[in-house]
């Protein structure tokens, strides 16, 4: 039976296609990431009278990892003391899509509040040039007690990676803003920190597929005209 030449010439784009094309679509951080980020750490640093601390109430709190802070004191600087740990939801930070209270994180008690936070829109990627990105944060919002301040209407945040922002490499976001609301914490200075690891998959455009179900029906033309 003789070997019809176009199977051998779609392998050989198929073998092109999955080694070419799908790894490019990883080379900056895609629109619909999933930042997956660790969770915080609280410690006490004993304070000059230890006999008069209680756990952490007369200690100073240090805050490592993922956290968020808000400037309470108005000097302008997020003090250890003014960082909240953020505990993952579990689903981590979604571009591209909103996410409810809830999905984010896991909520913290800020002044006997409970502060969590929710995107009321997709957070989009403005721009990604070598290791680090810079996330368009519109949309994104602390549920204080049902109280709603959106604290990051025309701002952005600078996203580090570690190589390339692309699947499995790790990220450090940081952003900052004052409170754009009227209220008791008017004007006051919020600063987010997530460290962790870019989770999601990035699906393979509708053009590859396309360009696959070209080659698919290739092979079935092929194979009509050589019975």
């Amino acid at each position: 039976m003789k070997k019809n030449p176009n199977i051998k010439f779609a392998a050989s784009a198929l073998s092109i296609l999955c080694c070419t094309v799908i790894p490019n679509a990883y080379a900056t951080l895609a629109s619909n990431a999933i930042l997956n980020f660790s969770d915080g750490v609280t410690s006490c640093v004993l304070g000059a009278d230890p006999s008069t601390a209680t756990g952490c109430t007369y200690d100073v709190t240090t805050t490592s990892g993922s956290y968020f802070g808000v400037d309470f004191s108005g000097n302008e600087v997020i003090e250890q003391g003014e960082r909240f740990a953020m505990t993952s939801a579990g689903v981590g930070l979604t571009l591209g899509a909103p996410q409810a209270v809830g999905e984010i994180d896991q909520g913290a008690d800020v002044a006997a509040n409970l502060w969590r936070h929710f995107t009321t829109q997709g957070l989009t990627v403005n721009s990604t040039l070598g290791n680090t990105a810079s996330l368009d944060m519109t949309g994104w919002t602390v549920d204080w007690n049902g109280g709603n301040i959106p604290w990051g209407t025309g701002s952005y945040a600078t996203v580090t990676c570690g190589i390339d922002c692309s699947i499995g490499d790790s990220f450090v976001l940081h952003y900052a803003a004052p409170n754009p609301n009227s209220g008791a914490i008017y004007g006051l200075y919020y600063e987010l920190h997530l460290e962790g690891t870019i989770a999601s998959a990035v699906p393979v455009p509708a053009a590859v597929w396309l360009f696959g179900s070209g080659l698919i029906g290739l092979f079935g033309f092929s194979k009509k005209r050589n019975r």
